[in-house]
């Protein structure tokens, strides 16, 4: 396995210190610090090359033959026609058998998924345009919804956390960018002295949601060491219809 930036392996890092040199945090030196998530992600990969997820994910029949290859931090991916892009704590190509896989890695500590609902940012950035500002992010919302949702119009999905959203297209949009026919995104909770079960519980909760209305409603618990999927979505120009979609959660000790 390699870890480099930008998934290139001439870039490649081989330590703490060349990962927050390479790929510092997307929101600054603030969020560097022990116990936190970017640092314990770091610390994790280097020392222990995605061992425990890696285990985690080749319980499930389709990747017990699971390995990874390359990965990269702080991996920026375009999901739609807009400007920002998502920017992935990790992301990992590897194979299991014959299927070239993408592996998406939301990494937390006592982080949630972001600063709102899907209604939540929306109705924000409709009051800005309201008073006259300049935003893209309702029309992007409202495209996410259609790509991600069949019935894109559904209460449920106005709850669910926006940064989800964002993670799951980035996911499968960068599964399509490497040719993978399979899409894996991936929470990984590290047990710091920052670390508390509620913050966990939150964000299990959340992600509980959006695996819900994936499974159209067959789905109604999750547990942690479990992958879940396939999913397919409707898809758009950058998200693909054709690319299976699994997701999975656990904590590892720090």
């Amino acid at each position: 396995m390699i870890i480099c930036k930008g998934l290139d392996i001439s870039q490649k890092i081989q330590s703490v210190e060349d990962w927050k040199q390479k790929c510092p945090p997307a929101k600054g030196d603030d969020h560097w610090h022990k116990g936190k998530s970017a640092m314990s992600l770091a610390e994790y990969w280097i020392k222990y090359k995605g061992k425990d997820m890696i285990e985690s994910i080749q319980q499930h029949d389709s990747f017990r033959n699971l390995t990874i290859d390359i990965c990269s931090p702080e991996y920026a991916t375009r999901f739609d026609s807009f400007r920002q892009r998502r920017v992935h704590d990790l992301v990992a190509i590897g194979r299991s058998g014959d299927d070239k896989v993408c592996i998406a890695v939301e990494a937390k500590v006592n982080e949630g998924f972001g600063n709102g609902t899907v209604k939540a940012i929306y109705d924000r950035a409709e009051s800005k345009r309201q008073i006259g500002k300049s935003t893209n992010l309702p029309t992007r919302i409202t495209g996410l919804k259609k790509a991600l949702f069949i019935d894109s119009d559904r209460q449920e999905i106005s709850d669910l956390q926006y940064q989800l959203l964002h993670a799951v297209a980035g996911t499968l949009a960068e599964a399509k960018n490497n040719e993978c026919r399979k899409a894996i995104f991936f929470v990984h909770t590290f047990e710091t002295n920052c670390f508390e079960d509620k913050d966990y519980d939150r964000n299990k909760k959340a992600l509980k949601k959006l695996v819900y209305l994936l499974s159209k409603g067959t789905i109604k618990e999750i547990e942690e060491g479990k992958l879940y999927g396939p999913f397919t979505v409707p898809g758009s120009d950058f998200i693909p219809s054709d690319v299976e979609l699994y997701m999975g959660n656990i904590k590892s000790k720090m």
